[in-house]
């Protein structure tokens, strides 16, 4: 009987052996292991179907500078990072303070451009005498 390291170890060695395209040292892990074919040929099949399914991805280079920078300690600075490493609550308050802020200010603009065209209505009116 196997026990689990050793399947542990064998399964290791075959993931290697097929990711090196070594076809043939399967047959010398399952005898070095003392392994049947019936006990393991499920799971090589699917360790050779996912190795066939995995493709190489290359991350970009802004998620690598990002992540160099955030492996180093690089300080990052601008708003949006200060805002980024508030607590949940701060930078809820901060949207909300945000957006009352930016509905105050339109409203203002509004009322405001209202009173100026009525002053300007008035000072456009020609005089009675």
């Amino acid at each position: 009987m196997t026990s689990d390291v050793q399947w542990q170890n064998y399964l290791d060695e075959v993931s290697d052996a097929l990711l090196t395209g070594n076809h043939q040292q399967i047959d010398k892990l399952r005898s070095k292991y003392g392994i049947a074919y019936k006990d393991d040929h499920q799971l090589v099949s699917l360790i050779e179907d996912m190795n066939q399914s995995f493709t190489t991805v290359e991350p970009s280079a802004q998620f690598s500078s990002r992540l160099k920078n955030e492996l180093i300690g690089v300080e990052q600075t601008g708003v949006v990072w200060r805002i980024r490493k508030l607590p949940a609550r701060v930078q809820w308050a901060a949207i909300v303070a945000t957006i009352l802020g930016g509905g105050l200010l339109v409203l203002q603009r509004l009322l405001g451009a209202s009173e100026s065209l009525r002053k300007e209505e008035r000072t456009s009116l020609p005089e009675e005498s």
